[in-house]
C-alpha cells in the first residue's frame, strides 16, 4: 500500500523538528509532497514562554512551512516508555501513515529526545503488526532516520554553524545530516531524490 503521507517528523517538543530539520519540512512541502509534524508534548517545562505560547508559535511555523501538526501532549519532560504512549504515538502512525518517518538523535543531550527516540522507533515497529491491539490499520514507515545531535551550547550559532559545516561537505552553502542505520534504506534515498527534483504537478 502507498503512504497517505511522504514524510513525518517526530519531535519530543514543539520546535524540535523545526530546529533538526526545518529545511527538509519545507523542501517536502514545496515539492508538492505531504508532511507533517508530531510532538510528542507541548514543551510546557519549558524555560522560554509558556505551553500556551509555544503551542500558537508551533501551529504558526507549521502554516509557515507548509505542513500539518498534531501535539500529543504527553507530560514533558515526564512522560515515560510506557504501552499507553507508545500506544499513542502507533495510532497516529497507523492514522497517519507515513512514507518517510525522522525520529529525535539516539544520543541527544537532552533526555527527552534520546527518551522519544526510543519510545518512537518501538512503536513505529510494532505499529506494522497486524494482531498488536492498537486502533487502525497496521502500517509501518518504509525508512526511519534521525537528525544528527546539536552539541554547541551557542544554540543558534551551533544550527547554522552545523548546517553549514554539511554543506561544505557536499560543496553547498547548508544542508542538514541525518542519521540512520546501514545500509540506508532505498526508501530514503528515493526520497531525498524526489524533494532534489520535484516532479511536475497536473
Amino acid at each position: 500500500m502507498n503512504p497517505d503521507l511522504d514524510l513525518l517528523v517526530l519531535g519530543a517538543h514543539p520546535d524540535d523538528a523545526e530546529v533538526h530539520v526545518g529545511g527538509l519540512l519545507a523542501l517536502t512541502a514545496r515539492a508538492g509532497l505531504r508532511a507533517a509534524i508530531l510532538d510528542l508534548t507541548s514543551g510546557d517545562l519549558g524555560t522560554r514562554g509558556t505551553a500556551a505560547t509555544r503551542r500558537t508559535e508551533a501551529m504558526a511555523a507549521a502554516e509557515l512551512l507548509g505542513v500539518q501538526r498534531i501535539i500529543l501532549d504527553l507530560p514533558d519532560a515526564r512522560f515515560d516508555e510506557s504501552e499507553t504512549n507508545r500506544l499513542a504515538i502507533m495510532a497516529q502512525l497507523r492514522r497517519l501513515r507515513p512514507g518517510i518517518l525522522i525520529l529525535p538523535a539516539p544520543e541527544d543531550r537532552h533526555p527527552d529526545h534520546r527518551r522519544a527516540f526510543r519510545l518512537a522507533r518501538e512503536a513505529a515497529y510494532y505499529a506494522g503488526l497486524r494482531n498488536y491491539p492498537c486502533p487502525g490499520e497496521p502500517w509501518r514507515p518504509r525508512a526511519a532516520a534521525a537528525p544528527t545531535r546539536i552539541s554547541d551550547p551557542a544554540f543558534r550559532r551551533g544550527v547554522e554553524g552545523r548546517a553549514m559545516h554539511w554543506g561544505s561537505l557536499i560543496l553547498a552553502n547548508w544542508a542538514e545530516a541525518l542519521w540512520t542505520e546501514r545500509p540506508i534504506p532505498h526508501e530514503l534515498l528515493a526520497f531525498l531524490a524526489r524533494i532534489q527534483r520535484p516532479e511536475p504537478r497536473g
